[in-house]
């Protein structure tokens, strides 16, 4: 398995500056996000290079919840943006392996309406970006499309082939929580093909994203659940420095802000070492 990093959740630095910081702290991947089309030309391709150069295992993972309009249609013209920006990033690093998206209006009423939404979103995404080799995805929710079920009734209805699962720990965590089942459980129930494991901490009751080793996810529970499952994929690390007051990334230069990240690291690559 290859240790990733969010890269959208580092800040302080060039685009080239924060892949090497990943780089750096030991990550042998990392993980884009949408807010990556903000970067400058130049930029974009020199920290391409840097993850091509190093042999850096990449992956997508865009937001299209702005593409949603309040009548629950979906954007086109983003979407196809979208599939742009990751076609682009797939040809300038070496290869794009998953892009995956956050289940689209998870909590909305009816779920026909959201079926439909998803299906129509992972389609196209499907058109576009599996000839080029790049696996196309879902994370689960908390909520609706945060149990494997309702996962699989979904891949039922979108008809995707290859369809996978980002499997995001937090999310995940706090659904058995309220399950009352262990996260082991909770792996060996997923159907779908793990493309991604998203990697963060949490008290059992909101997805905190806490730095690995502060909250109630058994991680080695869990990685031993994907190892007896089979899963050979990218663990990412993604936590924030303090999620309740609103405050996401983490300035590389800060260390009070740079210490979730960096504690995570060490218990994620401790894990996998032993």
């Amino acid at each position: 398995m290859r240790i990733a990093l969010a890269l959208w959740l580092l800040r302080g630095a060039p685009l080239p500056a924060r892949v090497l910081w990943a780089l750096e702290h030991g990550c042998s991947g990392v993980a884009l996000h949408e807010m990556m089309m903000l970067e400058q030309a130049g930029p974009r391709v020199e920290a391409a290079t840097l993850m091509r150069e190093h042999g850096m295992s990449v992956t997508y993972h865009p937001n299209l919840q702005s593409a949603v309009a309040g009548d629950d249609t979906l954007d086109m013209a983003r979407v196809e943006a979208v599939c742009d920006e990751v076609l682009a990033w797939h040809g300038m690093c070496g290869g794009v392996r998953a892009c995956a998206i956050d289940p689209l209006r998870p909590n909305a009423e009816g779920l026909a309406a959201a079926l439909e939404l998803n299906a129509t979103a992972l389609r196209r995404l499907a058109a576009r970006l599996q000839p080029a080799g790049i696996r196309v995805g879902i994370e689960n929710s908390i909520g609706r499309f945060g149990d494997a079920d309702e996962l699989a009734a979904l891949a039922e209805y979108a008809q995707v082939p290859g369809l996978g699962l980002l499997l995001d720990a937090g999310h995940a965590n706090v659904t058995a929580h309220r399950a009352g089942e262990s996260i082991t459980a909770y792996v060996q129930r997923a159907t779908l093909p793990i493309l991604e494991v998203h990697l963060s901490d949490n008290g059992g009751a909101k997805d905190d994203h806490h730095a690995l080793g502060t909250g109630t996810l058994d991680l080695p529970a869990l990685l031993e659940a994907l190892h007896t499952k089979g899963v050979a994929t990218h663990l990412t690390v993604e936590v924030c420095p303090n999620i309740a007051a609103q405050h996401y990334t983490a300035d590389i230069h800060n260390p009070a802000e740079i210490a979730v990240m960096e504690q995570s690291l060490r218990v994620l690559q401790g894990e996998v070492v032993s």
